[in-house]
C-alpha cells in the first residue's frame, strides 16, 4: 500500500504513480476527503512529507507547500474516491523566513519565561522585606 505521511503523523493512502506535483489520494467516500483537506490547509503539516510503500519510506521532502487549487481533480474510480493535489518546495527565501520566525518565537518564549521568573523573585523579595 502506498501512503503519504505528513509532518503531523497523518497517513493518507495514495495510488501508484504519484509524483510530488501530482499525488492522487484514494478514499472510500467523499466524507473522508475532508481529512485530507484539513491536513493540506495547515502549512506546518507540509514542513516534512514522506512517501512510503508497504511501510518502507521511499522519499522525504521538506519545506513543501500546496500547489493551488486544493484539488486539481476529483473522480470516482472503481467505487473509490480519487482526489489529486500537488506539492512544491518553498523557495530558499521562504525557508529562511520560516526559520527566522521559529527563532524569534523561541526567543520570545524564553523572554516570557524570564519575565515570569523576575516577577516571582520580586514578589519573594517584597514578602521578605515586608
Amino acid at each position: 500500500m502506498n501512503k503519504i505521511i505528513f509532518n503531523n503523523g497523518s497517513e493518507i493512502e495514495i495510488v501508484d504513480g504519484a509524483t510530488i506535483s501530482s499525488i492522487t489520494a484514494e478514499f472510500d467516500n467523499f466524507s473522508e476527503l475532508q481529512e485530507l483537506s484539513d491536513i493540506l490547509l495547515i502549512p506546518e503539516n507540509l514542513n516534512e512529507v514522506k512517501f512510503s510503500i508497504d511501510d518502507d519510506i521511499i522519499g522525504t521532502y521538506t519545506y513543501m507547500r500546496l500547489i493551488a487549487p486544493l484539488f486539481t481533480d476529483t473522480d470516482v474510480v472503481n467505487g473509490k474516491v480519487h482526489a489529486t493535489f500537488g506539492l512544491s518546495r518553498k523557495s530558499d527565501e521562504e525557508v529562511e523566513i520560516e526559520k527566522l520566525k521559529e527563532i524569534v518565537k523561541e526567543q520570545s518564549d524564553i523572554l516570557q519565561s524570564q519575565d515570569s521568573a523576575i516577577l516571582d523573585l520580586g514578589e519573594i523579595i517584597s514578602s521578605m522585606a515586608g
